[in-house]
């Protein structure tokens, strides 16, 4: 049988130091893994922070133009509608960069619930052609445009409430949470 005593020392001694690098290499390891883990949440974030001012300028051009739908469908006037149709480019321009980017972080997110509220937002945006149409040719009303609109603004704060399930970090939910209520309250 084997006995401690029968090895020689050097032997020993490197046994004697193998067992706590081993240990240290496990425990380092763990490290590594979870700071991988933390960084790939933060890759995440950064992706819909980045989202976030496109959403919000979106918003924007949204609202001033469901505003201006909406005067002009109680009054009819022709100031309104002037008005209207000079907001559509500024809302097609805020639109196209959305959709440029949706593209990119549809491919890069699929299968998580940020890819999901994007398709949902995509959805509900593909709306708005029609009921431009709808507006231009007087077959709807006030009732309508804000059910679409709000909808619509919806599902892109949505995306941007999407934060709070990439990170467990409190300050960056809070955050994330504040921003969205302050463009809902927009």
């Amino acid at each position: 049988m084997l006995k401690l005593s029968n090895i020689k020392i050097p032997v020993r001694i490197a046994i004697a130091c193998l067992l706590p690098l081993l240990a240290f290499t496990i425990i380092a390891g763990k490290e590594l893994l979870e700071r991988r883990r933390v960084v790939a949440d933060m890759e995440a974030i950064a992706v819909v922070a980045r989202a976030a001012p496109i959403i919000a300028e979106t918003v924007h051009e949204l609202q001033k133009e469901r505003g201006s739908w909406v005067g002009y469908i109680d009054s009819r006037e022709k100031a309104l509608l002037d008005s209207m149709r000079s907001q559509r480019p500024l809302t097609d321009k805020a639109l196209e960069t959305w959709n440029q980017r949706v593209a990119e972080y549809s491919k890069n997110y699929a299968g998580t619930k940020f890819a999901s509220n994007l398709a949902i937002a995509q959805k509900r945006i593909a709306e708005l052609p029609k009921l431009r149409s709808d507006i231009d040719a007087s077959t709807t009303d006030n009732q309508k445009v804000m059910e679409i609109m709000v909808s619509a603004v919806a599902g892109l704060l949505n995306v941007i409430e999407t934060m709070d399930e990439m990170t467990e970090n409190g300050r960056i939910i809070h955050q994330a949470n504040a921003m969205a209520a302050m463009m809902r309250g927009k």
